[in-house]
């Protein structure tokens, strides 16, 4: 794996439940992987004890709050927010250009390509091979700040899902592989991943999930630590609405699923980003 490039796993509160370090492993990513963890953490020295000093890298909330908006007036800083900015600064100080932010919870990491009129999921020992080639397609347009990984979610309708239809998505979450010379900024307490790719998005930067790896995670708010105990404790609502804050003629509160419902943010991809008028139209 290149020598300019690191996995990042976000951490929080489970030092003895992190199954991203050996997914990517087992996936045959070579490279280096860092634990980025924050210095208001109880289960701090578990994961120095469990990874190592060098690999477990610490920041400062209060010094990263200076840095960013969480868009309300909560003291609340279990949040993932903080550790995303941080990553920045933690590649600077390493030396690093590319890196890749991660969740704590991985459990495959996964090629969905289509086979006739079906996505059979494939095996593979190739992520360093993806990872470089995501590195590549995100250099070959100055505009691109970060690319993702896509989730299980994504491929609802199949064959015919809109990610596999378009070839892409606008958005990223979870993975995002990022680039210290395109500096971004994550805002808001919660939703922090949907409110920059719509805002930063609504700017003309592109964020972008590409349709042929697929990240799988336990269920949302199934695994206790991390940002669990916050939706649980203040609700989707509150999550989604900041999105709505960030971007209010675009964005609403939504209700998904089919049995059972729950309260989400929606876009209107129609009016989110900058479009290019064709040249026809020039006068």
């Amino acid at each position: 794996m290149r020598s300019d490039f690191a996995c990042f796993i976000l951490c929080h509160g489970r030092p003895n439940n992190t199954p991203t370090f050996s997914t990517l492993r087992k996936y045959g990513y070579t490279g280096a992987i860092y634990i980025i963890c924050d210095d208001e953490d109880k289960t701090l020295q578990e994961y120095r004890n469990i990874y190592g000093e060098d690999i477990v890298k610490v920041f400062n909330k209060l010094d990263v709050l200076q840095k960013f908006d969480t868009m309300d007036s909560s003291e609340n800083r279990g949040c993932a927010v903080y550790a995303r900015n941080a990553c920045f600064d933690i590649a600077e100080e390493l030396g690093i250009r590319y890196f890749c932010e991660l969740d704590d919870d991985y459990l495959d990491i996964t090629i969905r390509k289509p086979v006739e009129d079906k996505l059979p999921v494939f095996n593979h020992k190739n992520l360093d091979l993806i990872f470089e080639t995501y590195i590549d397609f995100m250099n070959t347009n100055p505009n691109i700040y970060s690319v993702a990984f896509a989730q299980a979610g994504d491929y609802i309708g199949g064959y015919a899902c809109q990610l596999m239809s378009n070839g892409y998505k606008r958005k990223c979450m979870n993975s995002w592989i990022c680039d210290v010379s395109k500096r971004f900024i994550f805002n808001g307490r919660m939703n922090d991943d949907v409110n920059t790719y719509t805002l930063e998005g609504s700017r003309g930067k592109v964020y972008i999930t590409l349709p042929y790896v697929c990240v799988n995670q336990p269920e949302t708010q199934q695994v206790s630590g991390g940002m669990t105990d916050m939706y649980k404790g203040e609700g989707t609502y509150i999550k989604s609405f900041y999105t709505v804050m960030c971007c209010p003629s675009f964005a609403c509160i939504h209700i998904m699923g089919w049995h059972n419902y729950r309260i989400h943010h929606k876009i209107n991809w129609e009016h989110a980003c900058p479009k290019i008028i064709s040249d026809k139209w020039k006068k």
